[in-house]
């Protein structure tokens, strides 16, 4: 009988990873701070992340609206400025209503009055309307001097551009709460 001395350290290797010991929760943890060490050391906190992929986002939906519009140069970025100043409305008009909702969970878990109840509910309500408005401003205001079909063109645009930013910022949240982790590319989004 013939005896395969090549399989021996081969089957010893599978058996001792396949008895190995899976690490412990505290080794998780210290290789998740780890993790997260490392991207601090890189400068890359949360708001330098923002930041840049705020930048990014901005510069994608420049170039997607010049190029779906086929516009020049000079009135595209007009209308970048346009919407970067309709962005910084909106982002003030979400951070109130952060604040608003987490007033109405503070009162949820306390005892409250139904007229602090509703008058938080109905402040909610004022600043989703004055969002919804903003939006409209901000298109009919980076849309002058369009044509129709443009115009038509740069609200396609802008909604297919938010529904992948949010899509993208959900992918971001998930990555974050995963310690970084994810199957390649960089954090936003480009493999």
């Amino acid at each position: 009988m013939k005896t395969n001395t090549w399989m021996l350290p081969l089957l010893l290797g599978c058996s001792a990873t396949a008895w190995a010991a899976p690490p412990d929760r505290q080794t998780r943890r210290e290789e998740k701070q780890d993790r997260r060490d490392d991207r601090m050391d890189r400068g890359e906190d949360r708001a330098d992340r923002r930041d840049r992929a705020r930048r990014e986002m901005e510069l994608r939906r420049t170039l997607r609206i010049a190029d779906e519009l086929e516009l020049d140069e000079s009135r595209a970025l007009a209308i970048r400025d346009v919407l970067r100043q309709g962005d910084e409305k909106r982002r003030q008009i979400g951070e109130a209503v952060r604040a608003e909702v987490q007033e109405l969970r503070r009162l949820a878990d306390g005892s409250p009055t139904l007229a602090d109840v509703d008058g938080r509910i109905r402040k909610i309500q004022e600043l989703r309307a004055q969002l919804l408005r903003a939006e409209e401003d901000e298109l009919n205001a980076a849309a002058k001097g369009l044509t129709p079909q443009q115009k038509a063109r740069l609200a396609i645009v802008l909604g297919a551009h938010e529904r992948e930013m949010k899509a993208l910022m959900l992918r971001q949240v998930v990555r974050d709460r995963r310690g970084g982790r994810d199957r390649g590319g960089d954090n936003f989004g480009d493999p």
